[in-house]
């Protein structure tokens, strides 16, 4: 550690960063508990490296190991909270986006710690609303703030559920996002300033206002009657459903209102409304798997069945879109189910019609992630290429059809490793 050290403080910038990389080994390979006499020499010295002129890739090193240091051994750096959110701060305003984008994320890192939140959300917000400049990353780093901080009941004062307030809403009702303008930077901006809303729709009851729930129920529904409106709004219920359904689904009436909104955002024609549709869907079911989940059962299982019975037919046309995005979001729905609610899939009238769409993407090599995906869904909602179940889920198809499928489950179902039980189900992006 000495020589890594004295390499971060006075070396040249390779050799800072290789330092850099050195102690981020250090702090993966050694048990925590056993760094806290450490911290305090590593934490100083990054601290001291960051705040002079070095490149973005000097700077980038030092953050990252800094974000390492905070997730492994965080409660020793107490001390340092002020100078770290300081550093972070200012890193948002960074040239550089691989710098922003990871002083935002170690703002997220820091709550478990910092206990003088309201004044960095102030100084957040204040940033997003006096300049265009980095608003994306300013509003990454609110999110990362707003989701890590959930231990803290004291971070919400008034003022700052106000300025929250303002701020969210403005940036959601003004932007310029439409099927007509799609600018990607500006998208951007409104997928997180919906996860933003949705984040703090998902605070305890006593710290957020429920104002913030408007827009979850009544103005949520009059805005899918425009087209132009429910291109935002697709975006907001995508991230309402992922992060604050058990909040939303306590509301009188709701699941049949918002039922038929998201079936008419699955059936648009316009992407990505029927994307964020799929989606919406998506994050009710991981809510339903989740063991950290508020909702009861009986709710979800209302929305459901609300949901399912105009859902499951119109999966086998979704999948013959020309969408990628879309076929994407199709397959992850149907593997989910598959995986995790394989029954309610399986005995739904429109199975055959959906083991044989699967059948024609996974046989489809003109995009090969779907192909990929389309394989592994079929290996879920088979019972990993079960002869009893294929026979089943085929009963009533052609038998050419039949043929097909099976023969194919046979050759390249079988094949794949069983053991990809365990892939990743991140089921979303960062928003």
């Amino acid at each position: 550690l000495t020589l890594l050290l004295q390499g971060l403080r006075f070396g040249s910038g390779n050799i800072r960063i290789q330092s850099s990389l050195g102690i981020n080994i250090l702090l993966s390979l050694t048990d925590p508990s056993k760094l806290r006499s450490s911290v305090a020499q590593i934490a100083g010295s990054l601290i001291r490296v960051m705040n002079e002129r070095f490149g973005p890739e000097v700077k980038t090193s030092i953050l990252q190991t800094m974000g390492l240091l905070l997730t492994t051994a965080g409660k020793f750096c107490k001390a340092f909270t002020s100078q770290m959110q300081t550093t972070f701060v200012k890193a948002l305003n960074d040239l550089d986006p691989k710098v922003r984008a990871n002083a935002a994320a170690n703002l997220g890192y820091l709550m478990q710690i910092s206990t003088r939140i309201s004044p960095l959300i102030i100084e957040l917000v204040n940033g997003i609303t006096s300049s265009n400049e980095y608003r994306d990353t300013k509003l990454n780093a609110l999110l990362n703030v707003l989701v890590n901080q959930k231990n803290h009941k004291t971070a919400f004062g008034p003022k700052v559920i106000l300025n929250l307030n303002s701020t969210l809403f403005e940036l959601f009702k003004n932007s310029p996002v439409s099927p007509n303008n799609t600018d990607a930077k500006e998208k951007n901006i409104l997928s997180l300033t919906c996860a933003c809303i949705s984040a703090y729709c998902n605070l305890p009851k006593d710290l957020n206002d429920d104002s913030l729930l408007d827009l979850s129920e009544d103005n949520i529904i009059e805005l899918s009657q425009c087209n132009t409106d429910q291109y935002k709004s697709s975006f907001l219920l995508r991230s309402i459903f992922y992060r604050s359904f058990n909040r939303i689904s306590k509301l009188d009436n709701l699941p049949d209102k918002l039922s038929q909104v998201v079936i008419s955002y699955i059936q648009s024609d316009t992407s990505p409304i029927n994307t964020n549709g799929i989606e919406c869907v998506l994050g009710l079911l991981s809510n339903a798997n989740s063991d950290q989940s508020n909702s009861s059962i009986n709710e979800i299982e209302e929305f459901l069945s609300l949901i399912e019975t105009e859902l499951f037919p119109s999966l086998p046309d979704i999948l013959l879109i020309d969408d990628n995005q879309l076929s994407l979001a199709c397959l992850s729905l149907i593997k989910y189910y598959s995986k995790y609610f394989h029954d309610r899939i399986f005995n739904s009238d429109s199975s055959s019609e959906i083991i044989s769409s699967l059948l024609d993407k996974a046989r489809d090599r003109s995009f090969l992630p779907a192909k990929i995906a389309a394989e592994r869904t079929i290996l879920y909602l088979t019972n990993l290429a079960d002869p009893s179940t294929i026979e089943k889920l085929t009963n009533g198809l052609p038998s050419n059809k039949i043929k097909v499928i099976t023969d194919y489950c046979t050759r390249v179902i079988s094949k794949l490793p069983h053991d990809s039980n365990n892939e990743d189900d991140n089921l979303f992006d960062s928003y």
